[in-house]
C-alpha cells in the first residue's frame, strides 16, 4: 500500500428513511480515531459520546480515559490505521453507545492521491443526522 493512496468511502445512518449518507475520500495513513472525528464533521454530530468502528470480527474503540488494551477483538483507535480496508469492504461505525446509532460504511473505491486536494474532502450527501441525544 502506498502512502499516496485515498479511500473513497460512503457512510449511511441505518434505520432512517428517506436515507442520510455521505461520500467522502480520506488518507489511508490515517487512524481509526482520526476517520471517526472526520465521520462527526461530514455527518453533522457534535462528538459528545463514545464511538466505535466493527471491521471484519476487530472493534476499535477510543482508549484515552479507559486505557483499553489491545486485545484480540478490541483494538486502540488510536492506534490502528483504515490502511486495512480494501475495496468493496463493508464496514460499522456506531455512535453513542446510548442511543446506538448505526452506521454502514463501505469502501467505493482506492484511488491515488491528487495533489491539487486537500483531504478528507467530502463529494456529496443528502439530508442532515438527528439532534443528539434523541
Amino acid at each position: 500500500m502506498s502512502k499516496d493512496e485515498i479511500a473513497q468511502i460512503k457512510i449511511t445512518l441505518e434505520g432512517i428513511t428517506p436515507s442520510i449518507w455521505r461520500r467522502f475520500q480520506v488518507e489511508k495513513e490515517i487512524t481509526f480515531h482520526q476517520l471517526h472525528r472526520i465521520v462527526q464533521e461530514v455527518m453533522g454530530w457534535t462528538d459528545s459520546h463514545l464511538y466505535g468502528f466493527k471491521v471484519d470480527e476487530k472493534e476499535y474503540q477510543d482508549d484515552r480515559d479507559n486505557e483499553l488494551l489491545d486485545g484480540e477483538n478490541i483494538l486502540s483507535s488510536r492506534k490502528h490505521k483504515i490502511d486495512i480496508l480494501k475495496i468493496k469492504q463493508k464496514f460499522r461505525y456506531t455512535y453513542d453507545f446510548g442511543d446506538c446509532w448505526e452506521h454502514l460504511l463501505i469502501v467505493e473505491k482506492i484511488l491515488s492521491k491528487e495533489n491539487a486536494i486537500s483531504y478528507p474532502v467530502c463529494l456529496e450527501g443528502e439530508r442532515n443526522c438527528p439532534p443528539e441525544d434523541c
